[in-house]
Parts: structure tokens; sequence; C-alpha cells
């Protein structure tokens, strides 16, 4: 992939999740699927965004990661270093209390599961 190609998707990566949370009268700036390809971006580039973005509803976070996320050679490169990120951010602000704990796991558990699947292509 080019560096356009990975630093796009990573721009991109929340838009269409982001966006899903606004009110009828906010859907011009609702990004989708459909608006990507209108906009002219790469189809490989849409279907790496539409990997990134979580379903409503869905909590699973290691579910999500296997089904939509390793698939995607591209989502997965982008998301391995968005949860590394999140994890630097985990740490740098650590606090003992449970919710951060499960975060920080939640990051390093789907890094090792990022990585193996890097070793399953």
């Amino acid at each position: 992939f080019s560096d356009w190609e990975t630093k796009t998707v990573a721009i991109l990566h929340d838009a269409i999740e982001d966006t899903a949370k606004f009110k009828r009268e906010d859907l011009p700036r609702k990004v989708t699927e459909r608006k990507l390809r209108a906009a002219g971006f790469p189809e490989h580039v849409i279907a790496a965004v539409v990997a990134m973005t979580k379903p409503p509803g869905k909590n699973n976070y290691q579910r999500y990661l296997r089904e939509q996320v390793l698939p995607n050679l591209l989502a997965r490169r982008v998301k391995a270093a968005d949860n590394y990120v999140n994890l630097r951010d985990a740490i740098g602000s650590w606090t003992q209390d449970a919710d951060a704990l499960h975060r920080v796991n939640k990051y390093v558990d789907a890094l090792h599961l990022l990585k193996r699947g890097y070793r399953l292509r």
C-alpha cells in the first residue's frame, strides 16, 4: 500500500462510525460508504474504512476484530496503529481503577490478535 492509502484510511477510520450519531438534520455531514464512493475514493480504501467501522450496539471487540478487521490487510495495518496509540494514551493516563485496566488489557489483546493476523497471511 502507498503512504497515501494508509494515511487516508487512518484519517477516515472513525468517520462513518462517529458521524452515524448525527441527527437527521445533520445528514449532509454524515459520512457513508456511498458518499466516500461519490467523492472518488478507491474501492479498497472504502473497504478498509468500512472494515474498521464497528457495528452499532455490538460490544464484542475481539469478534469485531476477527470478523471485520483481520480479513482486510489495510484495515488491519491501520487498526494496529490505532490500538497502539490508544494503549499508549491509556497507559499515559494510568489510574488504578478497573476501567483503566480493562482498556489497557483490551488494547494489548487486540494488538496480539492483529499481530497474529499478520502471520496468518
